[in-house]
């Protein structure tokens, strides 16, 4: 069956992205930041998995997709389900309210109750992912119930899944260095065997962004 990517974006509004970032560059320049952080990391998707952006806020809707639909336009005619349906390849909908645990779980039921085995949730700024990270993932997927990709910051740049589990998303430190520890904490309370992934690194500073810029060249 087709897995699922699951991408949590927000429209580029300085101010509203990237708050520790512009701390030190300013509003105006991380918001231009996270826009290359999140097209960088949508164009790097691979083609053999459903597309699902989970944005916010949602009066932005209309402006989200005209922004974020051309750099997934390859992907456009791809979407086959097993019963030889076809479905849209990319599905956007609105982030539900609640913390970030809270929204991702019902982002999850709402990625799964499509159909899909395997789905996996990404942010927009680790431009270091590539096809190659969410093969391994969906592998693992045979022999794990999930897959964890630990950020050097202490928390993480994947998560992935093949079935719901609301559990997994209660009582965690959101944007700590404690987050990925917790959540393996959890998995563990839950009796849930968890694959790790190679730390990658996400951006959240002035000298993560000229860590990221000189890998883009």
């Amino acid at each position: 069956m087709i897995p699922a990517i699951l991408v949590f974006l927000k429209h580029p509004t300085p101010g509203r992205v990237k708050t520790r970032l512009a701390a030190q560059v300013g509003a105006e320049q991380a918001a231009a930041i996270y826009k290359t952080l999140a097209e960088t990391v949508c164009a790097r998707l691979p083609s053999d998995a459903r597309i699902f952006i989970a944005f916010e806020p949602a009066e932005k809707a209309a402006e989200i997709e005209a922004w974020i639909s051309p750099v997934l336009s390859r992907r456009a005619d791809f979407g086959a389900v097993e019963k030889g349906d076809r479905q849209p390849a990319i599905t956007f909908f609105p982030q539900s309210q609640g913390d970030l645990g809270a929204r991702m779980a019902l982002a999850f039921d709402a990625v799964f109750a499509t159909g899909c085995a395997k789905a996996a949730v990404i942010g927009s700024d680790c431009i270091e992912l590539e096809a190659a990270t969410f093969a391994s993932a969906w592998r693992a997927l045979d022999e794990h119930d999930g897959v964890l990709g630990p950020a050097a910051d202490g928390g993480y740049y994947l998560l992935a899944l093949r079935r719901p589990c609301a559990g997994l998303f209660e009582n965690i430190a959101w944007s700590s260095d404690r987050t990925l520890r917790e959540t393996l904490d959890r998995a563990r309370e839950l009796g849930l065997s968890i694959f790790l992934l190679p730390v990658q690194n996400d951006v959240d500073t002035e000298r993560d962004w000229r860590r990221a810029r000189a890998r883009l060249g």
